[in-house]
């Protein structure tokens, strides 16, 4: 419990140092890659989580029965309907959704 606290304050204050310095870089490029290290330290722990939360078994039982769900909302419908076809795992949808998400929050 507590290395999962530590993990998740190192990660949001690494990304606020790294948005921060973005915020002082002169260059567009320097402030290009630490915003990127920033949305990488918060895309890759969301996205490579497993078994994160109360309610991720359930995402994982919709992606694998997806037939089963049409009363659903549109997009994520679609999206893990779109991956389903594609044969892939159902990671990818918690790898989709979390760069969906991570990118709104860094827009």
């Amino acid at each position: 419990m507590l290395s999962a606290v530590l993990l998740y304050n190192f990660i949001l204050l690494g990304s606020t140092f790294f948005v921060y310095l973005s915020e002082k870089c002169i260059h567009k490029s320097d402030r290009n890659f630490f915003l990127f290290v920033a949305f990488l330290m918060i895309f890759l722990v969301s996205a490579l989580r497993y078994d994160v939360g109360t309610d991720f078994l359930a995402y994982i039982n919709i992606y694998n029965n997806i037939a089963d769900y049409d009363n659903m909302e549109v997009g994520f419908y679609y999206i893990n309907l779109a991956l389903y076809n594609l044969e892939l795992s159902s990671q990818w949808s918690i790898i989709a959704f979390s760069f969906i998400f991570t990118v709104i929050i860094f827009y």
